[in-house]
């Protein structure tokens, strides 16, 4: 699969969370790792 589909995808799943239980409802961690880079980025997309 194209990684750029993937990363849309990962995405929406990213805006489905947030429909579900609102921007208010769940939290994210962030440490400063590569991981934690790639969740803001997607955050910040959604």
């Amino acid at each position: 699969m194209d990684n750029e589909l993937i990363l849309y995808d990962r995405i929406e799943i990213i805006k489905q969370v947030i429909n579900k239980y609102g921007e208010n409802n769940f939290h994210i961690s962030f440490s400063g790792g590569k991981d934690s880079t790639v969740l803001h980025y997607l955050m910040d997309e959604a």
